[in-house]
């Protein structure tokens, strides 16, 4: 999904160079592609999602994306983390009473704009 924050983990593409980099998802090519830019700016393309992993943000009250399971593709804050346990406690904007329990690999940083859940 577009404006998520990811790792990029591939360690061969470009000899390595962009290896453990933070960048954000511009925009989706195909089903198992997309574009990705750099926080120096630089746009890569033709990045397939097996060259990423999501990133977690450091901080509670963050806002993320669900990335897997039944809540895919909406947007949470986090409440709370378990790190030794890798899950964190996410609310959901479309839904403030619902709060579920997530493993930290289905839930991604996202930057998008979250006003339209007010």
């Amino acid at each position: 999904m577009p404006l998520l924050r990811v790792r990029f983990v591939d360690k061969n593409f470009k000899n390595g160079k962009y290896f453990n980099t933070k960048m954000v998802i511009e925009d989706l090519l195909t089903p198992t592609s997309c574009v990705c830019k750099t926080e120096n700016g630089n746009v890569l393309e033709d990045v397939h999602y097996s060259m990423l992993e999501t990133v977690v943000p450091r901080s509670e009250n963050s806002y993320v994306m669900i990335v897997q399971g039944r809540h895919k593709g909406q947007v949470g804050v986090i409440l709370k983390r378990d790190k030794p346990n890798c899950v964190a406690t996410v609310q959901l904007l479309s839904d403030r009473e619902t709060v579920v329990k997530l493993n930290y690999d289905n839930i991604c940083e996202y930057l998008g704009d979250v006003s339209r859940f007010d």
